[in-house]
């Protein structure tokens, strides 16, 4: 069989699986892996079509990478090929909701911010301070193992979820946790997916246990001259009565790291324009509080 009809037999498969709709070439910038752009991308409607689509590229050898928001598709190695870029953005509803109980369940495509809108009707929420929340997905969020600066306060991500679904490589639909707090399910396979970059399997739905939301938070700036007066306030706020639902230290130097520069800088080459011990503007101190 030539490369053209291997390719056209390929496409055709897929598009039996999600729809013609959502099989489309990956030619495009925004899909792209470290300047590898998939074959294909295919966006299923189901968890059972995830699975399908998996067995298809078991069958055929084919390279799948898992893809919710594109908000941390370039971390990683350079993959020497991508055939499919498996979007899961279809996946984006909310299962099950018991805000008595305390917990909910959605799909890994389902963005955080939508999920969070969902809970504060009642007043409640994931303590998350999720980078591009309109963006990331659940899912995303849980195989990058995401965490913010609420993260010392309340724990991180993966000490919220308590079950997960989600697929193997040759397509097969397997569960890890449960949907409640108190739930005794064997092997603790969710923890093994939480932080795996979707290396080990594609996850297509969590459950979480959520809080009661606080109804006022004030978040306040304070600018020091220096580190040492920066961690004399820190040390001051820890030992008040005062109870910060998060506290952050800023760099003046941070700016340089967190943006996103024309070119990727290399950590062995790069250093900052300013020496640590000399810095060229004041430290901050963010606080956030209820």
């Amino acid at each position: 069989m030539s490369t053209v009809t291997a390719t056209g037999a390929i496409e055709r498969e897929l598009a039996s699986v999600a729809g013609e709709e959502w099989v489309s070439s990956g030619n495009s910038d925004q899909y792209e892996i470290n300047g590898v752009r998939p074959a294909w991308t295919v966006a299923p409607g189901s968890t059972e079509e995830v699975a399908a689509i998996l067995r298809i590229a078991n069958e055929r050898d084919l390279v799948v990478a898992p893809a919710g928001g594109l908000t941390k598709q370039q971390v990683g190695g350079i993959p020497e090929r991508l055939d499919i870029l498996l979007r899961l953005e279809r996946l984006n509803h909310v299962e099950h909701y018991d805000p008595g109980d305390l917990t909910i369940g959605v799909e890994a495509g389902i963005p955080f911010s939508k999920m969070q809108a969902a809970l504060a009707e009642h007043q409640q929420w994931v303590p998350l301070a999720a980078p591009k929340p309109n963006a990331a997905t659940m899912g995303g969020l849980l195989a990058t193992a995401s965490f913010g600066p609420l993260k010392s306060g309340f724990g991180g991500l993966r000490d919220f979820c308590l079950g997960v679904q989600f697929v193997t490589a040759d397509g097969k639909i397997a569960k890890g946790g449960g949907r409640v707090v108190k739930n005794v399910a064997g092997y603790d396979l969710m923890k093994l997916l939480i932080g795996s970059y979707g290396s080990l399997a594609v996850i297509t739905r969590a459950n979480f246990k959520v809080f009661p939301k606080p109804r006022q938070t004030r978040t306040f700036i304070c600018t020091f001259a220096g580190f040492p007066e920066a961690l004399a306030f820190r040390d001051f706020i820890l030992k008040s009565p005062l109870a910060p639902i998060c506290l952050e230290i800023i760099s003046p130097l941070a700016p340089e790291y967190l943006c996103d520069p024309p070119t990727p800088r290399d950590p062995d080459d790069y250093a900052p324009s300013h020496p640590v011990g000399n810095p060229p503007a004041a430290w901050n101190i963010a606080r956030r509080a209820t």
